[in-house]
């Protein structure tokens, strides 16, 4: 996982088995930033109170929130990852 910002916005790309994801670098319970999370598979853990979520769909998995994280279109051109803001 890395971070980038994209006009001010912090979004965490994800790598899972050569396919990229991008999402909001922000767990809905106190802003913790999902980067500094542990990624399993496709399942990312907020490191603060261990919210999972989809990192392909943003979608909850299990948690004490009830909120999806937004996530963004990727698009690989070579080395470059383009992500649709």
């Amino acid at each position: 996982m890395t971070v980038v910002a994209i006009d001010r916005e912090r979004i965490m790309l994800a790598n899972v088995d050569g396919q990229f994801f991008a999402l909001r670098d922000m767990c809905g319970h106190r802003n913790a930033p999902l980067s500094r999370g542990r990624l399993e598979g496709c399942i990312v853990e907020c490191p603060l109170h261990f919210a999972q979520f989809d990192v392909r769909t943003g979608k909850l998995v299990d948690g004490p929130i009830s909120a999806d994280v937004p996530v963004y279109e990727v698009r690989v051109e070579g080395d470059t990852v383009l992500v649709k803001w």
